[in-house]
């Protein structure tokens, strides 16, 4: 009788229905607010939580708008003809009208604003040679003799 008994609990524990949540990962889809994110994320415009510290500064490589920091409202693909091959990347970036509209990058040099065929204004990070550039970017020189910092 014994045996029943002891055996009886932990097939119940066993038919509780418990459920394992891990709370660090943020919901992959369907979020409408920030409220429905977890702590230290975003509802990012497509409903998906992203990281808020993870936010890509303006001119660095980015995968889609949402992991841009705010200022930010575009990741622009950048295509590059070098002698060699040709690349393509994106960069976080927002339209402007001049380059005053654009922010300085971290190089200390004024971001420029251009605009490439069929794309609008948008600003660039300007370059004087490749150490001006971050990884998997190499200076190269655009129509107006201007040199930005272009995927390689």
């Amino acid at each position: 009788m014994r045996r029943i008994l002891l055996a009886l609990p932990l097939f119940a524990f066993g038919l509780s229905g418990c459920i394992i949540v891990d709370d660090d990962d943020p919901a992959p889809t369907g979020c409408r607010s920030d409220l429905d994110c977890p702590v230290g994320y975003y509802c990012a415009g497509g409903g998906s939580c992203l990281p808020e510290v993870a936010a890509v500064p303006v001119y660095d490589p980015c995968g889609v708008v949402d992991e841009c920091e705010a200022l930010a409202t575009r990741c622009q693909e950048i295509v590059a003809d070098w002698a060699d091959r040709t690349s393509r990347n994106n960069i976080c970036t927002y339209e402007c009208e001049e380059s005053s509209d654009c922010v300085v990058s971290p190089n200390g040099l004024q971001g420029l604003c251009v605009s490439f065929p069929g794309t609008p204004f948008v600003c660039y990070e300007q370059c004087e040679d490749g150490a001006d550039c971050g990884a998997g970017f190499d200076c190269g020189t655009i129509d107006g003799g201007f040199q930005v910092c272009l995927p390689r």
